[in-house]
């Protein structure tokens, strides 16, 4: 692929949706408003995968929200029933769990700032990640 194009990488499966922009000559992965429709576990699988797959001083910016009053996930609880809901899920990933995923795949969190992609919800935080491989 030409230097500067811009490929489209999408992942589909039942637990999983996420389309991803891949800038392919500079090694940057960028996604936003895609990390929410998972539960935690995969929320933080995906983050640990592409910063994995990142070449070293590669870069990855991605928002994922990370408070909500009142929030919580039980494994047991989604599998036995939420799951087999057939509406739209809004999960989180706590930041702290977010530094964890980071630091695990030899990330370096460059600038962490607070957005409101996931609307103005009562009582919720969102945030938007840069992080570079070492």
């Amino acid at each position: 692929m030409p230097a500067g194009r811009v490929r489209i990488a999408s992942v589909s499966t039942s637990a999983l949706c996420l389309v991803i922009l891949v800038l392919v000559s500079f090694n940057k992965r960028v996604w936003t408003q895609v990390l929410q429709h998972n539960p935690p576990p995969i929320i933080r699988f995906i983050i640990q995968q592409f910063i994995q797959a990142l070449n070293p001083k590669g870069v990855a910016l991605f928002q994922v929200p990370t408070y909500r009053l009142g929030y919580e996930f039980s494994q047991q609880k989604y599998l036995s029933r939420e799951a087999k809901r057939r509406e739209m899920e809004m999960h989180l990933l706590p930041q702290h769990q977010v530094f964890e995923a980071i630091g695990q795949e030899g990330g370096r969190l460059l600038e962490v700032i607070e957005d409101a992609l996931t609307g103005s919800r009562y009582k919720e935080m969102s945030n938007t990640f840069l992080v570079q491989k070492e």
